[in-house]
């Protein structure tokens, strides 16, 4: 099969008829996206991001009046919306979706003057490549240490772009192909301001790659299945399955099969499943986090990789903690946007939690075994163990925000409002509720972006 291709001429030639259930799925990850890059606005590396960037242009700078060319703004508002680890996962396509693709849309649009409805149709097909390229190399690439959010979170930034752009078939390969090249990302950054500069990074490659191929420069057409192409200079120990990447007609998309996992807590995903459960049981047995003499939690291998600060130094270390998150659950009940601050790290009630909290990996978790459909993916779980020797265990499957564990509409609002409340001028919150659940009637993305043109 010639994958690269396949990829290219599906991305350029699918019919924009998507089905209401699809529509809508985009626009909750619009809207989460955007309420995620608000909360990550205030964030120092953000601030950084605003200081160091320059050029003059038409597209946004979200926490900033200046305007800049859509490449540099899709580099400074992919690290924004991923600043704060409030966006979603998007397992399916091995890492983040919504970070890098609709900062590279949203930059790129207000450039072309494209429609919502152009927007939200670019981002779907993103999304779709990214399941498809994800699904063929397999999450064996993620448990070797690479970030799929910007390796494969480039490519399908610049699948979104080359849609927007409407590229034919085989400018639309050439875009995928030139992205390979700009295509990195280590976990070894986790817990740094490099992390979310990786998804800058990505969606900045993919507003480049989609720009060179309209105009003309190309790349190998079989980089992804070709000798020493992407699957086999990027595969962990399970070579890559391209059998994935082959769309059919009468396929459901990955959002609608696997979905994305919003986030309500603010930090890394690995966490969440235990959290959940610690959350459930603290719930359901009204134990306080003083009752509590011990909790042992048992995640899986690329979640141990993730989860790589027993003993978190500052609010960047903390959100990739297992002892950090878990004691603040016991704690406080709930984990918030306040709770990753580095004054609340060094909170010492929380520090002396964390001592009586171990992660554990699963019995039968090893490298490469888990696929990236999630309802295969192992359960995680929560032991805790009071003080007066009673024990509560609870595993979690599917994290609260998943498609199978859905937000409501009460827990979507309630996250809006954690993350834009206190940021954006409070004028600005219900006009910008109602841009974003009418995204398909906007005639130009600048109608959403100008609610964001304002100085932190």
């Amino acid at each position: 099969m010639e994958v690269t291709r396949h990829l290219g001429k599906w991305a350029a030639e699918v019919s924009p008829q998507w089905s209401e259930s699809v529509i809508d799925l985009a626009l909750h990850a619009l809207e989460d996206t955007f309420a995620s890059a608000v909360s990550g606005a205030t964030d120092s590396g953000s601030a950084i991001m605003r200081e160091t960037i320059q050029g003059q242009g038409r597209a946004t700078v979200i926490g900033s009046t200046q305007r800049v060319p859509a490449t540099v703004a899709a580099l400074a508002n992919g690290y924004i919306a991923h600043a704060s680890e409030m966006d979603d996962n998007f397992l399916p396509g091995l890492g983040h979706a919504g970070c890098v693709i609709f900062p590279a849309l949203w930059a790129l649009g207000e450039e072309i003057d494209a429609s919502g409805k152009a927007i939200l149709d670019a981002f779907i097909v993103g999304t779709e490549i990214m399941a498809r390229i994800g699904g063929g190399i397999g999450r064996a690439h993620t448990d070797r240490g690479w970030h799929g959010t910007s390796t494969v979170g480039a490519l399908a930034a610049a699948a979104a772009s080359g849609r927007l752009l409407k590229l034919d078939a085989a400018k639309m390969t050439a875009a995928i192909s030139l992205a390979v090249s700009m295509s990195a990302g280590a976990k070894g950054q986790f817990g740094t301001a490099a992390k979310p500069l990786q998804a800058g990074l990505a969606a900045q490659s993919g507003v480049l790659s989609a720009k060179l191929a309209a105009n003309g420069l190309a790349g190998n057409e079989a980089i992804l299945e070709g000798q020493s192409g992407f699957g086999d200079l990027y595969a962990g120990i399970v070579p890559p399955d391209w059998s994935f990447a082959e769309i059919q007609s009468n396929e459901s998309l990955a959002i609608e099969k696997w979905g994305f996992s919003f986030k309500r807590h603010p930090c890394c995903g690995s966490t969440h499943r235990a959290v959940d459960a610690i959350l459930e049981l603290r719930h359901e047995h009204g134990f306080s986090a003083a009752d509590v003499a011990n909790v042992v939690v048992y995640v899986g291998y690329g979640n141990m990789l993730n989860l790589r600060y027993p003993e978190p130094h500052d609010a960047l270390e903390a959100r990739f903690s297992m002892p950090y998150c878990a004691a603040v659950a016991l704690l406080r009940g709930r984990l918030g946007l306040a709770d990753f601050t580095n004054a609340a790290v060094q909170d010492p009630t929380t520090r002396a939690l964390m001592a009586n909290i171990d992660m554990r990996l699963l019995p039968h978790a090893k490298e490469g075994i888990e696929s990236n459909d999630p309802a295969t993916h192992l359960s995680h779980s929560a032991v805790v163990t009071l003080k007066n020797g009673k024990s509560f265990e609870r595993s979690v499957h599917f994290a609260k925000g998943t498609l199978q564990n859905q937000f409501d509409a009460a827990d979507r609002r309630a996250k809006f409002d954690d993350c834009c409340i206190g940021i954006l001028p409070e004028n600005s919150i219900e006009p910008i509720r109602s841009a974003l659940a009418n995204a398909m009637a906007l005639p130009t993305i600048s109608d959403l972006m100008r609610h964001v043109a304002f100085e932190v």
